[in-house]
């Protein structure tokens, strides 16, 4: 793997990052608080794994921003339950957690 933009995990929370601008369009502007902890929280995802990725000197310190995104996925889920997002969108980001896990776990062996 030569770059971060290998990992399938970093293309599915990149790809994500469009769906979740589209829901933040039709968030009212009373939500500004949820609007700003939602898009960092997602944006976040893809960050933690290229600042791992590119800071690793081991599988164990990779493995710690790994899941750091996904206590990032899991506060992204709790957000979109909060604003009452499209059960498919949850269930992304539900993939994207389950991914992360898996990626942990590989790193951990």
């Amino acid at each position: 793997m030569q770059d971060v933009s290998d990992l399938r995990v970093y293309q599915h929370s990149m790809k994500l990052l469009d769906d979740i601008n589209l829901f933040l369009d039709k968030l009212p502007k009373k939500d500004y608080d949820l609007f700003h902890q939602l898009l960092r929280a997602a944006r976040s995802i893809p960050a933690l794994l290229a600042e791992g990725f590119a800071k690793k000197s081991s599988q164990r310190d990779f493995r710690n921003f790994v899941i750091m995104a996904m206590g990032s996925s899991d506060e992204v889920i709790t957000h979109l339950r909060i604003a009452k997002a499209s059960q498919s969108l949850i269930e992304e980001y539900k993939s994207v957690s389950k991914q992360l896990n898996s990626l942990a776990q590989k790193l951990s062996s």
